[in-house]
Parts: structure tokens; sequence; C-alpha cells
């Protein structure tokens, strides 16, 4: 039997009634079809879970992502977004170019990544991982360091001989994790953590680079409520229950808008399928970058071993052959004192 929640989602966005008629949706494009019926059948159940609305959309997918906040388009979302994690309000002035050292990377494991600039010119990009990789910490100071220096060389290039240190703003990492890193996930009722850099003497300079690390799967398994308008935001990223996207909805209305554009696009059978067959695409190229990275991570870790071994064993050796050593010398020296101890016997007699 249908959940209520569902009906009343379909009936509230004017979704499909049943998977029945979805799916004829579906095969009135025979390109479309085609592609779903080349999915797994896990994506499949899916997709046709989204189109009813027995289940959200994941909006941590890519193409959802950047449909819903567009910052060219829709600017307060993803202000309202940004403001929530920094806890200050935000307004976007524009969208930048992306194209920092990160592209150089062939296994990029991010999969959105969006750049935007404040109306008091700080930088920020946010990004959503939806597979952890290794070393994040390093990745996030060299993703910083790449907005300063990029920061830096536009602002110069504009003020000319007029330019100060004193224009270079605020830049920040924000980080969106799926799927948290060993040492995030688990920490007890933690799941936003917020970083800049400080001095130990308590000395204050005004040090540009933050961070910002949300623990996405930490949030959703601590099963927090509605309380305030970052929950709504958190839920709308973690949670695709038909009762909580109603109860977001009735509590927030301003959420309406954001969950009707993308129930909007669950009618479009042909670009939905599409889209999320380009998704599970990149998805499996990161999922094998990442099978790499714990690879080589692993064996890394097992050389390092092999090389202690080694240490141990060849120090044991060494130990070994300097106890032998003594133990000759020792010989030696008790044969001498025999041999003088005999020689004075032999005087006596």
């Amino acid at each position: 039997m249908i959940n209520s929640d569902v009906l009343k989602l379909r009936e509230k966005f004017h979704l499909f009634q049943n998977q029945e008629t979805a799916l004829a949706a579906v095969r009135r494009s025979a390109d479309a079809y085609y592609e779903f019926l080349s999915m797994d059948q896990e994506y499949r159940d899916q997709i046709l879970q989204f189109f009813t609305g027995e289940m959200g959309v994941k909006l941590t997918y890519d193409t959802f992502f950047k449909r819903i906040f567009r910052p060219d388009i829709c600017p307060e979302r993803l202000e309202g977004l940004l403001g929530a994690l920094l806890g200050e309000a935000v307004q976007v002035k524009g969208v930048l170019p992306n194209e920092g050292f990160r592209f150089s990377e062939k296994a990029s494991l991010v999969v959105m990544d969006i750049l935007v600039e404040l109306s008091d010119g700080s930088l920020v990009n946010v990004e959503i991982q939806k597979i952890p990789y290794a070393f994040p910490g390093q990745r996030c100071a060299c993703y910083s360091a790449d907005l300063v220096l990029r920061q830096y060389a536009r602002v110069k290039s504009e003020r000319g001989k007029s330019f100060t240190y004193g224009d270079i703003k605020n830049v920040y990492t924000v980080v969106l994790m799926e799927k948290s890193i060993r040492g995030i996930r688990g920490l007890s009722g933690q799941y936003i953590h917020r970083a800049e850099q400080r001095f130990d003497t308590g000395i204050r300079l005004p040090m540009v680079q933050k961070y910002v690390i949300v623990s996405l799967d930490s949030y959703r398994e601590q099963k927090h409520g509605l309380e305030t308008e970052l929950d709504a935001w958190l839920h709308l990223l973690t949670d695709e229950s038909p009762g909580t996207i109603l109860q977001i909805v009735e509590k927030y209305p301003k959420f309406e808008a954001i969950y009707r554009d993308v129930f909007e696009f669950m009618r479009k059978p042909e670009e939905v399928i599409h889209m999320f067959s380009e998704e599970l695409r990149i998805l499996d190229e990161n999922t094998i970058h990442y099978m790499i990275e714990k690879q080589k991570e692993e064996l890394d870790a097992a050389n390092q071993e092999l090389d202690a071994a080694y240490k141990r064993l060849a120090s044991a050796e060494q130990e070994k052959e300097q106890s032998v050593k003594r133990m000759q010398e020792e010989n030696a020296r008790l044969e001498e004192r025999i041999r003088e101890l005999e020689r004075l016997l032999a005087k006596n007699d």
C-alpha cells in the first residue's frame, strides 16, 4: 500500500501516479529507454521512485545540485546554504570560472564544484565529495592556497599601483562529504567542522584562509529534527523521504520552490535518465580512482611495514654479529689467561 506522504507529494508536485505510467513515459524515447535498461536494477528502481515521489531526489548528484543551486539564476539558495554553514549572512556577487590547478588532476573524486565571489570580495568554493579520498587536509590546503593566489593575481591586476595586501579578502573552502573520511566520521555529535589559522601566543592577525567540512553521513545518522534552518538545508541534502520533504516545506515555505524545481525536472524522464546515466558513469570512474588510491595507500603501508621489518631484521642480525664478536673476544681473553696460567705453572714446576 502506498504511503500517505507519497500520495500527498504526488498531488502537491504533480508527479506520476504510479510506476507503470512513469515507465510508459520512459518508453516514449527509444534512447532513454535503452539507457534505462542498461542500468542495474537498483538504479532503475531508484529512478522510478524519483518519478513517482516514493523517494526524493539525491541533491548530492552534480547535475541536480547545480540545477537547484545555480548562483547566477537563484543566488538566494546558495546564499541561504552558505549563510547557515558560515554562521553569517552572505550575498553572492557572481560566479567565477573554476579553472584552478585542481583540474590538472586526472583522477578527481570531486563530483560538484562551484566557486562564487561574495559581496565583500571573499571567495567561496563549495564542493561535494561522494567518495572519500586520501590526504584530505593537504588537498584542502592546496585548494585554499590556489584561491588565495587567484584572488591576489586578479585584484592586483584590477587595482594596479593602488593595490595593497589589505585588498585580499577571506577565502572559504566548503566541503560537503557524503561519505566521511576516517578521523571525521564518528566524532560524538559533531558534523560541521570549521577551521582557520591561529597563533599559539594569542596574537590576532587577519589570516584569510577558512575551512568548513560538513560530514553529511554523520548528520544523517544522528537523526536530527528540523529545529533550525540549518537543519532544513542539511535534511535537503541527506533525507529523501517524502515525509521529511513535506515537513520541510510546511515549516520553511521558501524550500517549496526548491522542491518544485526538482520535481518539475522529474516530469522530463528523457533528460533525467540521460543525466543519471552520466552521473553513474562519473561515479563509476571515481570509484575506480578511489579504489586505486586505497590500493596505493595500502601498498605504501605494506612497504613501510616491510622496510621496518627489514630494519628490525638487520638490527637483530647486527646485534647477533656483535654478540658473537663479544663472545669470541671473551673466549680469546680467557684462552690467553689460561695460557698465562699454564706458563706460570710450568715455571713453578
